[in-house]
């Protein structure tokens, strides 16, 4: 039976953290497929944010997934396992990031490019980070495709990818192509709608190409002046993405993009909006009614404000923070995310303090490796992780 020791934090993501972390490659069956051979033993085992910590734990891995979480004492480690020995190290349920995007250059040539160089630009951006899962909630889908493809192959090590596609802007709003050379991101050109059966039908195309989710662009800053998606291509485009079972994020950029997303059952703001006043406890009630879910990106408002005086860059991530605040403390549903791959700074550190500022309590990416814990909670922030039950990754 092989032993591997560990140093460090440890973060759980199947047999992506045997690869990456442990420098374990799983076994291969006569099948091709991958053996019940991992056992991470000793470990200091967080279940969930809302659970006491497993002393002396023990995780099993088996094909790529949780086969088991418990004491040591009360997990059996499957004959032949390899052993992780973890000495008391920190074992975490694998992170998740709600917001990335993959539209920097960097991406153009995933289909071609070497492997070693794919898994670098993924460990660089995401992976180091501990995210094994994440939402790109808007880049070209041809390219996102390819990047999963080859991340579910194994041919590279990456995160469990999600994605919105292409963002649906309304029409005339979408970015020109000065902004990609500006912005240094993938030129190429992002759908725009403008009546109920262009948005069905936009919304259509994304999912019969592999999208797995939907994301619209309510009122865009592209153009000058600004140009809002019309109330019935919102609608529209909601009823359509519901029906095919898919959950629709809105851009508000403004109140007037809250409202739109609001009254038409827009299920995910990504970004809170500091450009427009404060989130009242009307809008708040709402949000919470119809359980809306908020992406902060708290970092993004320093970003896109790094080139003005320090004491506006940081008054305007503080309107955020305190739309953030109020949300959180009213008990609604925050999702860690980061708009990493639109930003090149991709480090998440400014975004746990800003979370923090808000009055977030808990590990803010943290989710749960038990099956049955959901998300949710007063006054903290959560993405789900992947579960600790039999047969689930």
């Amino acid at each position: 039976m092989k032993t591997t020791r560990v140093g460090g934090l440890c973060l759980l993501a199947g047999a992506l953290a045997a690869r990456l972390l442990w420098g374990v490659e799983p076994r291969r069956s006569a099948g091709g497929k991958s053996a019940p051979d991992l056992a991470l033993v000793g470990c200091l085992v967080y279940p969930s944010p809302e659970e006491a910590p497993i002393r002396n734990g023990v995780v099993v891995v088996r094909q790529g997934r949780v086969a088991a979480v418990g004491a040591r004492d009360k997990v059996k480690i499957p004959r032949g396992a390899t052993r992780v020995d973890c000495a008391g190290r920190p074992l975490l349920a694998g992170f998740w990031n709600s917001h990335v995007h993959f539209t920097q250059n960097r991406w153009l040539d995933a289909a071609t490019v070497a492997p070693a160089e794919l898994e670098s630009h993924l460990r660089e951006m995401l992976l180091r980070y501990g995210y094994t899962n994440v939402f790109d909630t808007g880049s070209y889908l041809r390219l996102t495709n390819v990047i999963r493809r080859r991340i579910n192959s194994g041919e590279v090590a990456g995160p469990a990818i999600l994605t919105a596609g292409e963002l649906i802007f309304p029409k005339g709003g979408g970015p020109k192509p000065e902004v990609f050379r500006v912005l240094d991101l993938i030129p190429g050109e992002m759908p725009e709608v403008q009546t109920a059966e262009e948005a069905r039908k936009a919304v259509r195309e994304h999912v019969q190409q592999g999208a797995d989710g939907i994301k619209l662009y309510l009122v865009s800053w592209f153009a000058r002046p600004m140009v809002a998606m019309p109330p019935e291509a919102v609608a529209a485009a909601v009823q359509e993405g519901h029906a095919l079972g898919k959950l629709v994020l809105g851009h508000p950029t403004n109140q007037q993009g809250l409202e739109l997303g609001l009254s038409n059952g827009v299920d995910i703001f990504v970004h809170t909006t500091p450009d427009g006043p404060p989130w009242d406890n009307a809008l708040i009630a709402r949000m919470k009614t119809q359980r809306v879910a908020v992406i902060p990106t708290l970092k993004l408002w320093l970003y896109e404000t790094r080139d003005r005086l320090r004491e506006v860059s940081e008054g305007f991530a503080a309107s955020g923070v305190a739309q953030l605040r109020a949300y959180a403390a009213a008990g609604g549903q925050v999702l860690f995310g980061t708009d990493v791959g639109y930003m090149t700074d991709y480090d998440p550190t400014d975004e746990y303090v800003l979370m923090a500022r808000a009055g977030m309590s808990g590990g803010p990416e943290e989710g749960s490796l038990r099956a049955d814990r959901a998300p949710g909670g007063k006054g903290r922030a959560y993405a789900p992780a992947r579960s600790a039950a039999r047969g689930r990754p």
